[in-house]
């Protein structure tokens, strides 16, 4: 027999409405229930060197090393995922998922020497109106886990188009120029590497734009790279996972991060 209190917080769930957010099934006290956190595609990378989070960076800027948890392709169990952390208030949710992002490394040596971590920022004008940054409460887990500080060295000074079906070239021109680097706070903490924290991972632009206004390339502030190091951590990548670089014919599908309105109608209907 089923202890009571597994009763009453069914009951709880039920009267409040709580359902995981892949399945629907009614679920207390979490977002994902623990059958379909088992079923969820997990990329298995686990910060192994020369993988195709990494390789998206080769000969474009230097990062130190990359890493995902999951896989993403539209229409999949991530999507709802996503969907809650950015568009349905569950910045819970992401402070979980941060925590299995930071679980799944702990024992690979992916942490080691890292001294902060940097969220994507948000603009001000979409934090306000989405009310937290995702990519912050993901890093709110993956700190909780690692005891690593998160830093804000960077700010989002365009509040560029959302790259829903966009290709490759397009999203590299969506991304140019839309960060500003606080070069005063990075020579003050002195940072010897930092770890970039994002939602998902597609062609790895918006890390490129930040490296490259980090190092000088653009008309932004810089600094000289020998002075700190990258690593990239995404709660997802949704390119393909193959050896190379990603190009255009790669990822001219939809963005997982943003699907039409149908197919939100027909995933919570039921909630």
């Amino acid at each position: 027999m089923l202890p009571l209190r597994t009763y009453a917080r069914t009951a709880l769930a039920l009267l409040t409405g709580e359902r995981c957010v892949v399945c629907g099934d009614v679920l207390a006290g979490a977002g994902i229930c623990p059958k379909c956190l088992l079923q969820l595609p997990f990329a298995n990378i686990r910060g192994a060197t020369g993988n195709p989070i990494e390789r998206l960076f080769w000969g474009v800027v230097p990062i130190v090393r990359a890493n995902a948890l999951l896989t993403y392709h539209p229409g999949d169990s991530v999507e709802p995922i996503i969907h809650a952390i950015k568009y349905r208030g569950r910045s819970d949710l992401a402070v979980d998922m941060g925590r299995h992002m930071a679980q799944e490394l702990l024992a690979t040596g992916f942490f080691d020497g890292i001294d902060y971590l940097q969220p994507v920022p948000l603009h001000p004008h979409r934090q306000r109106t989405r009310g937290y940054n995702q990519s912050e409460r993901l890093a709110r887990g993956i700190s909780e886990l690692t005891g690593i500080p998160i830093a804000d060295f960077v700010r989002r000074t365009k509040d560029n188009k959302s790259q829903t079906k966009m290709a490759h070239e397009e999203r590299q021109e969506n991304v140019s120029g839309i960060f500003e680097v606080n070069t005063d706070e990075l020579r003050a903490k002195h940072p010897k590497h930092i770890l970039f924290i994002d939602d998902v991972v597609t062609t790895g632009s918006t890390i490129i734009s930040y490296m490259k206004a980090a190092t000088g390339t653009t008309e932004a502030p810089s600094i000289s790279m020998s002075s700190f190091r990258v690593s990239v951590l995404a709660l997802a990548f949704a390119g393909q996972l193959h050896v190379g670089r990603l190009f255009t014919q790669d990822v001219g599908l939809d963005d997982a991060t943003v699907s039409n309105s149908e197919f939100r109608e027909r995933q919570y209907a039921s909630l």
